[in-house]
C-alpha cells in the first residue's frame, strides 16, 4: 500500500513539475509487486487410528502397536509391545501437531508426546524418572 502512494505521489509531483515549467515531465512507470504469503494452520490432529513405534526401554529395543478409539474428551485404546503385556490407553489428546497419550502400566502412567510431520511422528515418553526417545507413524 505504501508503494502504492509513493507511485502516485511521484507521478503527482512529476505532474506538478510540468505544470510548473512548461515541459514535458519525463516518462514515469510505477511497478508495485506484492508478495502473499498464505498461512493456512494445520488442522489438529484426530488422535482416533493406529500407530506403529520404536524405542528403546532400559537399554532394550521395544516396538510396538498403539491404537486410540474414542471421542474427544473421552479417548481410550490400547498399547502392545513386543516385550511387555498390553497396556490401556488412559487418555489422548491433541492441540495442532502434538499429540500426548497417557497408558496405564504396573509401574504408573507412562506418558508419550509425539509430535507429527504427515503420518510420521517423533517425541519421547516418561514414566517415573525414566524416559527416552520414540519414533513411528500412523499406519491408518
Amino acid at each position: 500500500m505504501k508503494t502504492i502512494l509513493a507511485a502516485t505521489l511521484a507521478l503527482g509531483l512529476a505532474a506538478c513539475a510540468t505544470a510548473n515549467t512548461g515541459t514535458p515531465a519525463p516518462e514515469t512507470t510505477a511497478t508495485t509487486m506484492t508478495t502473499t504469503v498464505a498461512t493456512t494452520p494445520s488442522a489438529a490432529l484426530n488422535p482416533v487410528g493406529a500407530y506403529e513405534f520404536a524405542t528403546q526401554v532400559g537399554g532394550q529395543d521395544v516396538t510396538g502397536t498403539m491404537e486410540i478409539t474414542g471421542t474427544p474428551g473421552a479417548y481410550t485404546g490400547r498399547l502392545v509391545t513386543n516385550h511387555f503385556p498390553e497396556f490401556p490407553v488412559r487418555s489422548a489428546s491433541a492441540a495442532g501437531q502434538e499429540m500426548t497419550v497417557v497408558a496405564e502400566t504396573p509401574n504408573g502412567n507412562v506418558t508419550f508426546r509425539l509430535t507429527f510431520t504427515g503420518n510420521a511422528f517423533t517425541g519421547g515418553w516418561t514414566q517415573g524418572g525414566d524416559s527416552g526417545a520414540i519414533t513411528g507413524r500412523r499406519t491408518r
